[in-house]
């Protein structure tokens, strides 16, 4: 069963005109309506796709206009693209497309491409591809990962499970395994 997460942004036309002798006073107001259905990503794809591909932790979220929010990460770990370990990066997103971040979060994110922090960008499939790194409650020492989307339909041949956090170790030797690892 696929997940989808359902995103709505309501927007609606309206033009108002009044006429006056001499004057014809228009206004217009921008609304419109779109549902954006977010689906889980095979872990295959996800990989796949990903031009920049990094572990690191949160360490400042600012809000900007427009629903915009810049996340700086230091950066702990590199598979591919062009980071550095030890390099703060910066990451422009759209909110109600982009997963939720908090200072102090650590992460593992697929990018779909590699930007400036001027560009806005989105984890690969907006969702899949924006672990959260968290401590495994049943192993002392170890981290997994898990996405907004709880990991469903993620790996299941490769996880033995179909949905819910996996070892991060796991994510990470198949990213350094695929082709496309630099």
């Amino acid at each position: 069963m696929t997940k989808k997460v359902v995103l709505s942004v309501t927007v609606f036309l309206v033009l108002v005109c009044a006429a006056d002798t001499s004057v014809l006073l228009a206004r217009a107001q921008i609304i419109r309506s779109w549902s954006l259905h977010v689906v889980s990503l095979p872990f295959e794809q996800i990989n796949a796709r990903a031009i920049r591909v990094f572990q690191g932790v949160a360490v400042e979220v600012r809000s900007l206009e427009g629903d915009v929010q810049e996340v700086d990460f230091l950066v702990s770990d590199v598979f591919r693209g062009n980071i550095k370990n030890g390099e703060l990066l910066t990451i422009r997103q759209y909110v109600p497309l982009s997963p939720s971040v908090d200072e102090g979060d650590e992460v593992l994110w697929y990018l779909p491409e590699d930007t400036n922090s001027e560009h806005l960008v989105s984890p690969i499939g907006l969702l899949s591809g924006a672990f959260r790194v968290i401590d495994d409650p049943n192993n002392l020492g170890k981290k997994l990962a898990v996405n907004p989307l709880n990991n469903e339909g993620l790996c299941s041949s490769e996880c033995g499970q179909e949905r819910g956090p996996v070892p991060l170790d796991l994510l990470v030797r198949i990213t350094r395994a695929s082709p496309v690892w630099k």
